[in-house]
């Protein structure tokens, strides 16, 4: 799908480095968790059905993957100060 850029600019939001290879090939390739359905305050998704799609199936594969509580294992943790309702239970890492 192809967005106008005159409707749609195009906004810079941040920058990727991938300057190093993984200390801990496990803990921070193996663990990784993808999911379009983790938003920041602010945005929002489109009503396309295959990113509505995504959103449900990439979270379901990941905690059938990782756990119900792959958001809390280091990798995929925010770096900045959060809140989710994730406690107690299995691969409980807080």
């Amino acid at each position: 799908k192809i967005w106008p850029e005159d409707k749609f600019p195009l906004q810079p939001v941040g920058r990727m480095v991938l300057n190093r290879n993984p200390d801990n090939f496990f803990n921070e390739n193996e663990q990784l968790a993808f999911c379009p359905g983790v938003l920041v305050p602010g945005i929002l998704t489109s009503d396309d059905k295959l990113l509505q799609t995504r959103i449900f199936s990439y979270s379901d594969t990941q905690r059938h993957r990782l756990g119900p509580n792959f958001l809390t294992i280091p990798v995929n943790a925010p770096k900045c100060a959060h809140h989710n309702n994730h406690h107690d239970g299995f691969m409980n890492m807080v």
